[in-house]
């Protein structure tokens, strides 16, 4: 099936996308046929230097393996986004080399017509899955973290952290009916992964701590690509968070955001993020978003993006070019380069 069956420009679902997801990867009415369920998603990324706007670096950061399926009797779903080359820039352009890490790894079992339970490493926040932006950066509001308990090994403390957008080894027990989605979700520090690199062996190695980082409530409702829901974590190290979050869809503008009150460490900070896209066709979309943080001397940061995809047959190809303009700071330029297949 073509990519603007399920999407309005790659990876943004459209109202049936969104129903085939909660549907476990099935089409009522339609029977499946023998396939191979496997996709891949490659790209470059080239950014310029934090303090010099003319000079850039480009990598190949990434490669990475996509599947998703059920089960015969439709009780059982899985999804599987494994990054066989994971590059990223870090502050100072340094590049820092995870390949091997798994992006999600879970399994959704139908307990009942209205219940499910999800098993595996995934993001904490399902009203909204940031993974299906259309631009290259997180929306700060449910990227941001909780800081979690100290350790002597950074990378131990850094999983002990907490964002709604980040994936954690979890377990989420949901239940839908006439629209609404309630859901508890419990994430523990850890990454699943299996490191393909020397360096990746000890910044994406696998990791698991069978304490909880705490629990997140949800409750959200649903009509087609509107959504609008209310969220909250309780966690360790006195950590807490509330927020609203919604995301709706007039004619060719898709709006989206959230706003949140975070605490931790006897501290607290507002934290906010609102955008839209402009679709006008399958094939290119152009948005801005702005995301703010309650911290002194913080301002405001505004990401305008423009993203054009090209099928052919059943690949595409991608580019998405992203600025990150911030008062005081040297305005950063992003482009990504993709071909999906």
């Amino acid at each position: 099936m073509p990519c603007i069956t399920c999407h309005s420009h790659v990876p943004k679902l459209n109202a049936f996308g969104e129903q085939f997801l909660s549907n476990g990867y099935r089409i009522p009415g339609r029977s499946k046929a023998p396939t191979v369920p496997a996709s891949v998603w490659a790209s470059g990324l080239t950014q310029n230097y934090p303090n010099d706007a003319e000079r850039f670096k480009s990598i190949f950061n990434r490669v990475e393996l996509i599947s998703a399926g059920e089960s015969d009797n439709g009780r059982i779903s899985y999804f599987a986004e494994w990054r066989v080359v994971s590059l990223e820039f870090l502050s100072d352009m340094s590049v820092r080399d995870r390949s091997g890490r798994f992006e999600d790894l879970f399994a959704t079992f139908a307990l009942g017509d209205d219940l499910k339970l999800q098993i595996g490493q995934y993001r904490a926040l399902s009203q909204i899955d940031v993974s299906r932006r259309l631009n290259l950066a997180e929306p700060i509001v449910f990227s941001t973290a909780l800081p979690g308990e100290s350790h002597p090994d950074p990378r131990i403390q850094s999983l002990r952290g907490f964002s709604l957008s980040g994936r954690s080894p979890s377990l989420r027990v949901s239940a839908e009916r006439q629209g609404w989605t309630y859901a508890a979700i419990v994430p523990f520090p850890g990454e699943f992964s299996i490191p393909l690199s020397d360096e990746a062996r000890t910044t994406a190695s696998f990791e698991f701590e069978p304490d909880p980082k705490g629990v997140l409530l949800e409750a959200f409702f649903r009509d087609g690509v509107n959504s609008i829901g209310i969220h909250s974590f309780f966690g360790r190290n006195e950590r807490e968070l509330v927020g609203v979050a919604g995301q709706g869809r007039w004619k060719n503008l898709w709006f989206e955001g959230g706003i949140a009150r975070a605490e931790f460490a006897g501290g607290s900070e507002w934290r906010y993020s609102i955008g839209f896209d402009w679709i006008p066709s399958d094939e290119i979309a152009a948005g801005m978003r702005v995301d703010q943080r309650q911290i002194a001397g913080q301002k405001a940061m505004f990401l305008p993006y423009i993203s054009w995809q090209r099928p052919f047959g059943d690949q595409s190809a991608k580019v998405v070019f992203e600025g990150r303009l911030q008062n005081g700071r040297t305005p950063r330029w992003l482009m990504e380069i993709g071909w999906m297949f």
